[in-house]
């Protein structure tokens, strides 16, 4: 089934949203990240997604705790990216609730490790993050380029048994201007075997339609649902709330 994915983009522990990923265009939209998760789980949604972005900057992990208690709060699906650097990282996250953890740039630029970690935690539990930026993997919170192959890349991750990745198009993010469908259509006819959740530019009922029918596996959606474009009867194709 095609999953509807919540965000809440964590910045000193208000949920935000970002316009491209810049810290300088930030709007806050859940003061309380808790109460918007229960307000998500009422509208029938079974997943959320939690990016700390204060750590894609200190390279830590900051955010946990917001993680602990929403986890406490709700019976949501939560996965969590964002200043993972470590197999400890993941057990601690894993412990406090996570269903999964996002890795984009400790994957990218440790590959050989993230290739054992797979294996060693199991892939059901991981996530490979991609932010793409004309046509290029971006990193460290999209400061920097990968200097590699992208498709190579995740060749490898996938023969060792990655399951799903989160596809970002930076463009599109918090613009509002409809999702990178040719970037998915690319993914998916190369790995095909992938669950491809696409992210950035979600701006209605149509693009989440248009993206299953594509063969996406599910869309994280946020500045849409804060700002009412997309609402809960929108979601009724989705969910049984």
């Amino acid at each position: 089934m095609f999953r509807i994915i919540p965000a809440i983009d964590l910045i000193e522990g208000r949920g935000v949203r970002l316009e491209q990923g810049d810290f300088s265009k930030e709007t806050v939209y859940a003061s309380n990240p808790v109460e918007q998760a229960l307000k998500f789980e009422r509208m029938g949604l079974r997943d959320l997604h939690l990016v700390d972005l204060d750590g894609t900057r200190s390279k830590r992990l900051e955010h946990q705790g917001v993680l602990h208690s929403v986890s406490q709060a709700t019976s949501l699906h939560l996965d969590y990216g964002g200043g993972v650097r470590n197999e400890e990282d993941i057990e601690l996250l894993l412990s406090l609730g996570a269903s999964k953890v996002v890795l984009g740039s400790a994957a990218a630029l440790r590959p050989d490790w993230f290739v054992k970690t797979l294996q060693l935690i199991g892939s059901k539990n991981l996530v490979f993050s991609c932010d793409i930026r004309n046509k290029k993997l971006q990193l460290s919170g999209w400061q920097s380029s990968f200097s590699g192959d992208f498709w190579s890349l995740l060749d490898q991750f996938s023969k060792a048994g990655l399951q799903e990745v989160q596809c970002t198009a930076i463009d599109r993010d918090g613009m509002l201007k409809g999702p990178d469908f040719e970037l998915y259509e690319e993914a998916i006819r190369r790995f095909p075997q992938l669950n491809w959740i696409a992210s950035g530019g979600v701006s209605r009922r149509q693009d989440l339609i248009d993206l299953e029918a594509l063969g996406c596996s599910g869309a994280i959606v946020g500045k849409a649902f804060y700002e009412g474009r997309i609402t809960e009867a929108d979601l009724k194709l989705w969910t049984h709330a």
